[in-house]
């Protein structure tokens, strides 16, 4: 059998997936909004009047079906954007669950009286993890997730510790598992002034991680996306290039639209 040319040398990535949480206020949102080549996708109750620069565009995402649409749009345009964020997980698991309620009031006007149980949280989880795993596969843009922090349990050691707040049992440690690059971003006081301190080494207090081992101290005082460019093309020279992922068939492009509207 000839060696398949799906089979390459593994410093040739050509994706970059960012996992950025913080605190609100931290500058999560700005900071992603300096790149003009930049699409950020964000529910109605996320906000982007932080961002200062000029050139980035931005979609809202109501509901799922927006989500879908998101999808398809990046699937088959993978070159329009250097990079597209999700802004941010942690709020739009709240609307997307209020789609699923409205649905499930719908079909069955009882359940008005009770509110969402674990059917429909479980049913949000599923789709959060399914449209994660679907933008990380398409090649052709950096694809980057803010979300706030949370004290959640680590799955094998049992001790909190803050990690992106995504709901439901090890779903921030599954969504962790999809990026190469997971950093904290926090507001410190030194010598009398505020900075922004980029985390990318974890802790006992913190997850974070890097693939790319962009910064020597683990750490990046003032963050800017000039800098973690920069870090980038010295680090992975590859995982700047654009590389358009081959379109799938026509008939498993219908099986994934029909498997997220179950």
């Amino acid at each position: 059998m000839a060696k398949p040319d799906s089979i390459r040398p593994v410093q040739d990535s050509t994706k970059v997936c960012f996992m950025l949480y913080g605190p609100p206020g931290s500058g999560k949102t700005r900071l992603i909004g300096e790149n003009p080549s930049t699409l950020i996708l964000r529910p109605p109750t996320d906000h982007t009047d932080s961002i200062r620069t000029v050139g980035a565009d931005e979609w809202v995402l109501n509901d799922w079906a927006d989500m879908g649409e998101a999808h398809e749009y990046c699937r088959h345009n993978p070159t329009d954007y250097n990079w597209v964020w999700f802004d941010s997980i942690s709020l739009f698991q709240d609307s997307g669950l209020d789609d699923i309620w409205d649905g499930v009031v719908a079909a069955k006007p009882h359940r008005a009286e009770y509110g969402v149980d674990k059917g429909e949280y479980g049913r949000n989880m599923w789709r959060l993890g399914q449209w994660v795993r679907h933008m990380v596969g398409i090649q052709g843009f950096n694809f980057g997730i803010t979300a706030h922090p949370a004290e959640l349990e680590h799955p094998i050691t049992g001790k909190l510790k803050f990690q992106p707040w995504i709901q439901g049992k090890n779903m921030s440690t599954k969504i962790q598992g999809y990026m190469n690059i997971v950093a904290y971003l926090e507001v410190v006081e030194q010598d009398g002034a505020e900075r922004r301190v980029l985390r990318t080494a974890g802790t006992h207090a913190y997850e974070a991680k890097d693939q790319f081992d962009l910064f020597p101290n683990g750490r990046l005082v003032d963050p800017t996306m000039a800098k973690i460019t920069s870090a980038l093309k010295t680090a992975r020279p590859e995982a700047n290039k654009v590389t358009p992922m081959k379109k799938r068939r026509v008939g498993a492009a219908k099986k994934s639209t029909a498997a997220r509207s179950n």
